[in-house]
């Protein structure tokens, strides 16, 4: 394993289709997108793009300072998002303070996206001089059987290291994709 403190790792699955991906997302050398469904550790199978492209438009939200929007208790990123639904908001009286949370959600929650597939509810901020990675899968897709075997966690990670990783990501994908794309003209 890498010694990296974050590491994005995907694998492209032409036997299934042209664009059936896996992704692993590394944090501390934990893998938070595993999962399991029936005690069988399972993979998602699916198109990378929306995650490349959802990283391209964030990149810079996640490695600036962008603070949530208002004053909202929590110790992490997921805390923060997860409590501010919380909230008793009078639609009428705050939509413009509905419409900064979704913005920032939609700048920080990898599943902001709704993507197909069974990924992790993480959200990723800078803290400081650093980048908080925190997620919160205890739950999530409970109805479908699936148990996120690392359910919970936090951990910071430098912001060149971080910023590397998604460039190099986003190439990667984007390359084999370029590859992929010109095989079936």
């Amino acid at each position: 394993m890498n010694k990296k403190n974050f590491l994005i790792k995907w694998y492209y699955h032409p036997e299934i289709s042209y664009n059936d991906y896996s992704l692993e997302l590394y944090v501390d050398k934990i893998n938070i997108c595993e999962f399991m469904i029936n005690d069988k550790i399972e993979k998602t199978y699916d198109d990378l793009y929306f995650i490349v492209e959802w990283f391209e438009e964030n990149l810079e939200f996640i490695t600036n300072i962008d603070e949530f929007p208002f004053k909202v208790k929590g110790n992490s990123g997921v805390e923060i998002l997860d409590n501010s639904y919380l909230i008793d908001w009078d639609i009428n009286k705050n939509e413009k303070e509905l419409n900064k949370q979704w913005k920032w959600n939609s700048r920080h929650n990898l599943r902001s996206i709704g993507p197909k597939g069974f990924y992790p509810y993480v959200v990723f901020r800078r803290k400081n001089n650093k980048i908080e990675v925190s997620w919160e899968n205890k739950d999530l897709f409970k109805e479908y059987g699936v148990v996120f075997i690392n359910q919970k966690g936090v951990s910071f990670v430098e912001i060149k290291e971080f910023e590397e990783e998604v460039i190099r990501f986003i190439k990667d994908v984007r390359k084999v994709g370029e590859t992929v794309r010109l095989k079936l003209m």
